[in-house]
């Protein structure tokens, strides 16, 4: 689907449904149990390393995926819509560029459209 005013305009609006609640609270609840293990955690990274450097590098990976948030990818190119953003108002270049940040980033605000501290 290509990137324009329409489509825009269909992909900001806010979901009616809200954040998924059981989501967040598992995150949290992992997150508490690395916090409570952090020393533990970096003894058995050690003690796998000695058998295998590249199975603790994936485990480190993969304890990482639930703490971090992962970037999320854009298929659009931008430059082959060189004419269409240079034709383009402040308020539409704007609007497009509050997309993206919705799309991009976690601790972006849709409503404020600002970014949240951590």
């Amino acid at each position: 689907m290509k990137f324009n005013k329409e489509t825009a305009k269909l992909n900001g609006k806010k979901s009616k449904r809200g954040l998924s609640k059981t989501n967040q609270e598992l995150r949290d609840i992992f997150q508490n149990v690395i916090e409570a293990n952090e020393k533990n955690i970096g003894i058995w990274l050690n003690e796998s390393a000695k058998e295998s450097p590249t199975k603790a590098l994936e485990l480190l990976l993969k304890i990482s995926s639930f703490i971090m948030s992962k970037p999320k990818a854009i298929s659009e190119d931008l430059t082959s819509d060189k004419d269409e953003l240079s034709s383009m108002s402040d308020e539409e270049l704007e609007e497009r560029l509050h997309q993206a940040n919705r799309v991009l980033y976690d601790n972006y605000d849709s409503a404020t459209r600002t970014f949240k501290s951590n």
